[in-house]
């Protein structure tokens, strides 16, 4: 940023560059405000990279009675599906059904109240299934090849959906600074004077804002007190959710819910084609600056796995590992797994500029609680808004959404055509797939651009226009910002295959510079 930019005063700073702060920085220059983010690191390099990567309504709430935030889940659940649909996709779920588990009637009014309080019919409904004869029970101890139940939920690229959100925001006239941290905030005349300090070089500049939004997740409570120097009253309860990454077993096409004897339920997903992710724990952590899976974390998971797949599992199978903090509301729960998932929005006036802190949340409301935000900022603020109208980002697909399955294999097949040329028809098809699931409809120019250049890929898997893609367009700076966050390809990838990443990263930016 430019210090003649610097100094003319934003409508909106963010601070934050996480799924929360990427959609309030979306709604608000869709909305008409000038908007500045800020994230200390990567995009999305805390919480929102760490999740479960499901938009669900969480089946396991209505136990704690929070039929509101379920009901609310859910019907974003099927807005998502609508406005995001090259990143949130349909996934059955299977409960199996044993002794000592839940009662099979309360499971049953559980999902009835499920598809009930959905309101939608965006997946199909709940049903009963005999594992002996389905093809989801293959998996399966025998013993546990008796009676389940299947329901829907979705899951979802947590990490594009934050890109996504952000590359709209920009689209629409934001400006996103990664790698930049708030050092101080002061009011002055009724703005927001802000000092940030830029990570790769620590040079410091100042913006002045009239409304800063505090989506500083895990961070916020340190941000708040940043910005007023005195505390707000909310209480964070940090709570660290570990998961295992394991290579998929032959059988598992499914999603498995897996009823623990402490009464917690364990996932396992499959994940990025080749790979199951197991998860997730509930345990209160400190530091969020420290985060990775404990070794009582990693047995957890094991166990729970190993009471239900006929195929045991062990240290040796565990590719990859992740934790994050969750980021959570204190209610005074004492078991962290039931700690409330809803959230909290505090806007007011400091000294007569703008103020709002967000503390809590899910990645599956993120949508709804942007829209709060902006919409308690125009309540206060003095800027004008001429722009989009409130809860437009609720119909307003993003463009490289689908309109439905049917153009999303279209697509499919004339990018795999096109590959096939120079790759063969089996490493076309592999590429087509991965290409349009991670980029949706700007695939096809991509894929274009691939095979005019007829690239071969690199170890990693990905196409050199993809890393130049994700440098100049994706706020990429290394090989872990591409390889796990903006893709998942580095599971189980040697140095040699990160090290030809970040040698095409640095060419990229040599070529910028002498340009």
């Amino acid at each position: 940023m430019s210090q003649s930019t610097a100094k003319t005063a934003v409508d909106v700073c963010v601070i934050g560059g996480g799924i929360n702060g990427a959609g309030v920085a979306r709604d608000a220059a869709g909305r008409g405000y000038s908007v500045l983010l800020v994230e200390m690191g990567d995009i999305a390099s805390a919480t929102s990279s760490w999740s479960t990567k499901l938009v669900h309504g969480g089946l396991r709430y209505l136990e704690h009675n929070e039929f509101a935030l379920v009901r609310a889940s859910l019907i974003e659940r099927a807005r998502l599906l609508s406005v995001a649909s090259h990143l949130v996709s349909p996934l059955r779920f299977v409960l199996p059904h044993g002794s000592g588990m839940r009662p099979a009637w309360l499971i049953r009014l559980g999902l009835f109240l499920y598809d009930n309080l959905s309101m939608s019919r965006a997946v199909p409904g709940s049903r009963g299934i005999q594992l002996s004869s389905d093809p989801a029970g293959e998996v399966l101890k025998p013993e546990l090849r008796t009676r389940g139940f299947t329901y829907y939920d979705c899951r979802v690229d947590d990490v594009r959906l934050t890109l996504t959100n952000l590359r709209d925001a920009e689209a629409r006239g934001a400006t996103i600074r990664p790698r930049t941290k708030l050092v101080s905030a002061v009011v002055v005349d009724g703005l927001w004077r802000l000092t940030l300090e830029r990570r790769d070089d620590g040079s410091r500049y100042e913006v002045h804002a009239r409304h800063v939004v505090n989506t500083a997740g895990p961070w916020a409570d340190t941000v708040a007190h940043m910005l007023t120097g005195s505390n707000t009253g909310e209480k964070l309860r940090l709570v660290r959710g570990s998961h295992l990454v394991i290579r998929k077993p032959a059988a598992l096409n499914d999603a498995y819910l897996m009823q623990q004897p402490d009464g917690r339920v364990v996932f396992i997903i499959p994940y990025e084609n080749d790979y199951a992710l197991i998860g997730t724990t509930d345990a209160d952590h400190t530091d969020p600056n420290e985060v990775q899976i404990s070794r009582e974390e990693t047995d957890y998971l094991l166990a729970a796995t190993n009471r239900y797949l006929a195929e045991p599992v062990s240290d040796d199978d565990i590719l990859w590992t992740f934790a994050g903090v969750r980021p959570l509301l204190d209610d005074g729960t004492d078991n962290a797994a039931e700690v409330t998932r809803d959230y909290k929005i505090s806007t007011k006036r400091h000294l007569m500029a703008g103020l709002t802190n967000v503390f809590g949340g899910k990645l599956t409301t993120f949508r709804t609680l942007s829209q709060k935000v902006v919409d308690e900022i125009a309540t206060i603020t003095t800027a004008s808004s001429e722009g989009l109208e409130h809860g437009w980002t609720g119909y307003t697909p993003f463009d490289d959404a689908f309109v439905d399955d049917v153009a999303r294999a279209k697509l499919i097949t004339a990018i795999e055509e096109q590959l096939a040329e120079f790759l063969g028809v089996t490493d076309a098809h592999v590429h087509a797939e991965r290409l349009v699931r991670m980029y949706g409809r700007s695939a096809q120019s991509l894929a274009g651009m691939i095979a005019s250049a007829k690239e071969a890929p690199l170890m990693c898997g990905l196409f050199p226009l993809e890393v130049a893609h994700m440098v100049d367009h994706e706020w990429a700076e290394t090989s872990e910002d591409i390889l796990f966050r903006r893709c998942k390809l580095g599971i189980g990838l040697d140095k040699a295959a990160f090290d030809e990443v970040d040698a095409r990263i640095a060419a990229i930016r040599a070529v910028g510079k002498a340009a």
